[in-house]
This record gives C-alpha cells, sequence and structure tokens, in this order.
C-alpha cells in the first residue's frame, strides 16, 4: 500500500508541475498581448496629435489672414469657417 500511496503522490506532483507550467506560460502570453495593445494605442494617440496639430496649423493660418484683413465680428467667423473649409478641400477632402 505504501508504495501505491507513493506512486499516486508522485503522479499528482508531477500533474500539479505541469499544470503550472502551462498556467505560466498562458500569462507570460497574456502580459506581451496588454503590452502590444498598450504600444498601438500610444501610436494611434500620437497620430490623432498629429491630425489635431494640422487642424491647429490650419486655423492659425486663417486668424492670421483674418487679422490682416482687420475682420471683426460676424464677417471674420464667416471668412474663418469657409477658410478652414478651403484648406481642408485642398488637402484631400478628409475633416
Amino acid at each position: 500500500m505504501t508504495r501505491a500511496f507513493r506512486a499516486a503522490i508522485a503522479a499528482l506532483v508531477a500533474a500539479a508541475a505541469v499544470t503550472l507550467a502551462y498556467a505560466n506560460d498562458d500569462k507570460a502570453s497574456g502580459a506581451n498581448a496588454v503590452d502590444e495593445k498598450r504600444e498601438a494605442d500610444k501610436r494611434d494617440a500620437a497620430e490623432r496629435r498629429d491630425e489635431l496639430s494640422a487642424r491647429q496649423a490650419r486655423m492659425v493660418a486663417c486668424n492670421k489672414e483674418a487679422r490682416e484683413k482687420e475682420m471683426r465680428g460676424a464677417v471674420r467667423k464667416s471668412f474663418v469657417r469657409e477658410c478652414l473649409k478651403s484648406d481642408t478641400a485642398a488637402a484631400g477632402g478628409r475633416r
């Protein structure tokens, strides 16, 4: 009985070791996937910042032109709106 008991315990220990090894591999691959997603999110955020910067650059240029023409009030607002639309069309139609 003792020999059978020892064999059963050894089998359980071996099975537990294999199970732990697989569990650790799953955790490691899951962590890599999370890290890759974070990096992708950072790249996406950087691209959105670049797009915003391009829009801001158009806004600055249109406002500068309105200031040079000494526009005020609703006329200025209308001019800037049209200026941004024309710049958008010239940039490939993206808004």
